[in-house]
């Protein structure tokens, strides 16, 4: 039986000071990463971007 792996990309950008980090998840992808792991004999699905995360607060309240 072949081992399955689910690929999620989850672009990144919050706390990186790199312009660009969030576009890890689609360099992997043209870099060959599903073809590679599908190459090693894993079952792969590709998930595709996930567009949930959360924006970064335009405020923040505190107590003090």
């Amino acid at each position: 039986m072949r081992k399955g792996i689910s690929v999620i990309g989850v672009p990144m950008w919050l706390g990186q000071t790199r312009f660009g980090a969030n576009l890890g998840p689609d360099a992997m992808r043209a870099a060959g990463l599903v073809t590679r792991l599908k190459g090693l004999a894993y079952r792969v699905s590709d998930e595709g971007i996930s567009r949930s995360v959360r924006k970064r607060p335009t405020s923040v309240r505190t107590k003090c």
